[in-house]
């Protein structure tokens, strides 16, 4: 029996990055987005399975995972999509009002929902009988996932200190302008506390990401889809 990885997807790009890996992890098991298996032939696809997931007496599978963010609209979609039965509810959590971009904001609102955090990590902790560690998928850009990103990683050190913090953080683009005026402020503090609390942290940028794509077709015009589907391959 493997370890079991429980993930956290914060903010709107971590939210969507993490479910380009679910679609990924599920369609690898055969794991459709009822949470059902489709294909039972081949039974090596199966093994280890718990790792990323956890299974009902009814023989449904859930994501091992958690998804926060202080502005409700992207997880609206995900629950009224066609993937509305995969996340348990339950594990989802959000505020009306958004972090404006700023990382103090995303930090200190998010410390109003400790306690909500911290009981929806005891009870999907509770079903792991042998927990390796965390993956976290988040931007360091915007104010939910620089900020929110940094109280949970403070958070998961100073809780469960011997388990692996493993990071998958989006950066700013090295060119070109961008839309955050606080992208600076919001990106350093991130890493300070990337420094301090992750075990491992692996960094993604969208414009060389979009090269990549690119250079395979030089005439398609990359979707931020693509350029997450391309992450949830690492």
């Amino acid at each position: 029996m493997g370890k079991e990885i429980f993930t956290i997807q914060l903010g709107k790009c971590g939210i969507q990055t993490g479910h380009e890996f679910w679609k990924t992890i599920s369609g690898e098991h055969f794991i459709n987005p009822e949470g059902t298996v489709f294909f039972k032939k081949k039974k090596k696809f199966f093994e280890n399975k718990e790792i990323f997931f956890s299974e009902s007496s009814k023989g449904i599978f859930s994501p091992r995972t958690f998804l926060f963010d202080l502005e409700p609209r992207i997880l609206f979609g995900l629950i009224n999509g066609n993937y509305k039965n995969f996340y348990e509810k339950k594990n989802i959590l959000f505020s009306k009002q958004s972090a404006g971009n700023n990382w103090a904001n995303g930090y200190f609102r998010t410390l109003e929902f400790q306690t909500e955090i911290d009981e929806i990590l005891r009870k999907n902790l509770e079903k792991c009988d042998n927990l390796e560690g965390f993956n976290l998928f988040h931007s360091v850009v915007g104010g939910t996932g620089s900020g929110s990103g940094s109280y949970l990683m403070e958070l998961i050190r100073e809780e469960f200190s011997k388990k692996i913090i493993n990071c998958y953080s989006i950066i700013p683009n090295r060119i070109g302008a961008s839309d955050t005026v606080l992208q600076p402020y919001n990106s350093i503090l991130s890493f300070r506390w990337l420094t301090l609390f992750a075990d491992c942290v692996t960094f993604f940028e969208n414009s060389a990401l979009e090269k990549i794509i690119n250079s395979q077709n030089p005439k398609i015009k990359t979707s931020f889809q693509e350029i997450n589907y391309l992450i949830s391959r690492i």
